[in-house]
């Protein structure tokens, strides 16, 4: 009877050391169930899924960009310095240009602008990477006859399970939405962050 019980023990804590070890299926409106490879300025190759459990500023830009990109970069920027623990947060950058942004450019685009890098990454993507992120993030762009893209102008908060909780549209905009819905994210617990 003791050898049972101790057995049924046994039993009980694999059971329950596997349910707490299983991965909780991510919601379908999830940017981390596309399936595309981004390479990061150091060169390391990533999912999207590799990102899950960060609390993430995201913005689509491309280094080369001259008018809006900047702007957009500045805006991130004005966030970083007022967010709640900003160590806590990944600042990304995903580019359009999957042809001119290398590894080594966006490396150097970090350090020009910059970008804590660790509290910043920029990715490169091909170009199905690219068009499948704008269409779940809603960003549009199209690249001209001279290599440059017309695009939104879109700052996407995004939660741990890499549902998007909120975007500020436009250049040199008041953080202030941004930040309180940044906030309210801290605050809650994952479950709950379905009410931001």
């Amino acid at each position: 009877m003791k050898v049972f019980s101790q057995i049924s023990i046994l039993i009980a804590l694999v059971f329950f050391s596997m349910l707490g070890s299983a991965k909780v299926a991510l919601p379908s409106e999830s940017i981390f169930n596309l399936n595309s490879k981004w390479t990061n300025q150091d060169g390391t190759t990533l999912s999207l899924a590799d990102l899950r459990g960060k609390k993430i500023v995201l913005v689509m830009a491309y280094t080369s960009c001259e008018h809006a990109c900047p702007l957009l970069i500045e805006d991130m920027k004005k966030i970083e310095s007022k967010i709640e623990k900003p160590d806590d947060w990944l600042f990304a950058f995903f580019s359009f240009d999957s042809e001119r942004d290398t590894p080594a450019k966006l490396k150097s685009y970090a350090e020009k602008r910059k970008l804590k890098l660790g509290r910043w990454e920029l990715f490169n993507g091909d170009k199905k990477a690219v068009s499948e992120l704008a269409a779940a993030l809603g960003v549009r762009y199209e690249k001209d006859e001279d290599g440059d893209f017309d695009h939104s102008n879109i700052i996407s908060l995004v939660d741990p399970d890499g549902v998007v909780r909120f975007q500020q549209t436009g250049l040199n905009q008041d953080p202030g939405e941004f930040l309180t819905k940044a906030k309210a994210l801290m605050t809650h617990r994952l479950g709950d962050a379905s009410n931001l």
